[in-house]
């Protein structure tokens, strides 16, 4: 196969960890593959690579290349005798091969170490239904349990979070447990919550809550700020429209800077500028009038007044009077004392569920997911067991690793050097952070491999879309992804396949429908006989018509 040169360096890189960014289409699996067969063509066994994939299937898949990928080099009889050996060699001891998903690896661990762990060796994975059922049955015990006990916090829990009658307490009760064992480290993070509480009203000002309100406000600063540009841009070329182009002008200006100040606060943890916020003013809009018998100046006045007053929506009274109310330090202190008597008693209906989920499972012999990764981790503390593995394991590969949560990475640290780890994802395709993936850790690491701590690699030629269309999407992203997730230079995917000249793929155009709007799709006219409601399909054929 004929690599480029991106692909060519990943496969061939050695000494220190690699952070390949690897963009749709661009070939990652196959440089996954080829890098883990080039090693074992070099004498390193397969039996020392730990091999982490995120689903059973791409774990058979990737099981399935290799194999195939050392029979071919096994039979090239243009390979050097070495390498050859090397390869039959791996073949007859394929079925020691460590590729499987983290979940897997953990169970391998805890049936070797059940000790450590805790947990009994003739363990049983719980599938999702007895899962399930266990689960429902410790919430229902748990809260019967607690209307029993009759704690003053439990009632001021129900109360304020568990609607009609209590109906969403098990919900929530299930909900905040799943969140909790995504932890590291649960039950140190869970006594601690109470304690957050208790914070002063200068904290509360540097706190974390502070810091996303700063970076809402910087968003809707922005995003008003770009409505005004607009509407300046409407104004027309004239002395008389003067008065009108400086008010918007001004606004806009006001706005960039209060964002940017929003924006600074939220990066640096210093208290946001919210009587900056407070002190915000529009201006009254006149446009000029025609001199007597004479016509108004030709100007667009419904759309640039449509443009200011959404810009100005986000800035209502209300909006910043509630803004200054959650940023007001001790009223803030006074409801958080208030509310330390209904977090802990969720806490404690969370540790108390927690216990009767765990003896349940105990009874019949069952780990459910969060089990393997936890109690794996409680193994991999133990200092021998987490240097038998630091031993065995010479390469580390993590496929997908923008999914990756802060649990894994935890359990994959017990033992991994760094030196060792080489990871492959693309973080704009991270989609299971609501089963606690985070990016952050993709992003993390890349920024460290920016300051010399291993090695960051792109790899962004594509060779699954047509050239057109990755010019298409190029320029799409890069204009919506301008948040904290850019779409910058390096990660533009590039065409990796030339473009049939007799067959030329036609000019692309971007048209968005919006649902909720009245009235036609963008594009399209008023229609007598269309239907009031349409489906995906129908509008899509019905936009497709009007073109």
């Amino acid at each position: 196969m004929n690599w480029n040169e991106q692909q060519s360096r990943a496969i061939g890189h050695r000494g220190g960890s690699l952070l390949l960014s690897a963009g749709a289409g661009s070939g990652k699996t196959a440089v996954l593959t080829e890098r883990i067969a080039q090693l074992c063509l070099e004498g390193v066994p397969l039996s020392d690579m730990l091999v982490v994939t995120y689903t059973n299937a791409a774990a058979a898949e990737m099981k399935r290349r290799i194999q195939q990928r050392l029979a071919l080099a096994a039979a090239d009889e243009t390979e050097p005798p070495q390498r050859r050996l090397c390869a039959q060699r791996q073949l007859e001891q394929f079925g020691g091969a460590s590729i499987s998903t983290l979940h897997a690896f953990c169970g391998q661990v805890l049936r070797r170490h059940f000790q450590a762990a805790g947990v009994d060796p003739a363990f049983r994975v719980a599938d999702d239904f007895e899962a399930g059922a266990l689960r429902r049955r410790a919430a229902e015990e748990t809260l019967l349990s607690a209307y029993e006990a009759g704690a003053p916090g439990f009632f001021a829990l129900e109360e304020g979070f568990g609607g009609r009658g209590g109906r969403q307490l098990p919900a929530l009760l299930l909900h905040c447990y799943d969140f909790l064992m995504t932890q590291p480290h649960w039950r140190e993070f869970l006594a601690s919550l109470p304690h957050r509480f208790d914070l002063t009203a200068e904290e509360i000002g540097q706190s974390k809550a502070a810091r996303t309100l700063a970076r809402q406000w910087a968003e809707h600063c922005r995003k008003s700020a770009v409505l005004l540009g607009r509407a300046v841009r409407l104004v027309p070329v004239d002395p008389v429209f003067d008065k009108v182009r400086s008010l918007l002008s001004s606004e806009e200006l006001s706005l960039r800077g209060l964002g940017h100040a929003f924006s600074k606060s939220a990066a640096e943890g210093t208290a946001p500028p919210f009587s900056d916020l407070a002190g915000l003013s529009f201006g009254t809009l006149s446009f000029p009038r025609g001199k007597k018998g004479e016509a108004p100046p030709a100007c667009d006045r419904e759309r640039i007044k449509a443009l200011r007053e959404s810009a100005k929506k986000p800035f209502d009274r209300a909006a910043r009077e509630e803004a200054a109310r959650l940023m007001d330090g001790a009223f803030q202190q006074k409801l958080l004392l208030r509310s330390k008597p209904q977090a802990e008693a969720l806490c404690a209906l969370v540790t108390d569920f927690e216990a009767r989920y765990t003896a349940l499972k105990a009874e019949r012999g069952l780990l459910d997911f969060s089990d393997l990764e936890h109690r794996c981790l409680q193994a991999l503390e133990a200092p021998a067991v987490a240097e038998e593995y630091r031993q065995r394991f010479s390469y580390v590969f993590v496929d997908e690793y923008q999914d990756s949560s802060g649990l894994q990475e935890s359990i994959l640290g017990a033992f991994c050097r760094d030196s060792d780890l080489f990871c492959v994802g693309d973080v704009k395709q991270s989609i299971y952070s609501f089963r606690a993936a985070l990016p952050g850790l993709f992003l993390a690491r890349a920024q460290r491999a920016k300051q010399g701590e291993g090695t960051l690699l792109p790899l962004n030629r594509n060779y699954r879309t047509a050239p057109a269309l990755l010019a298409c999407v190029n320029d799409l992203f890069s204009r919506a992804m301008q948040g904290e997730l850019r779409y910058g230079p390096d990660d533009a995917l590039q065409p990796g396949r030339t473009e049939d000249p007799a067959h030329p793929c036609p000019p692309l155009c971007v048209r968005l429908i919006a649902r909720d709007q009245e009235g036609p799709a963008d594009g399209a006219e008023e229609d007598e006989d269309r239907p009031e409601e349409l489906s995906d399909a129908e509008w899509e054929a019905l936009l497709c018509a009007r073109l």
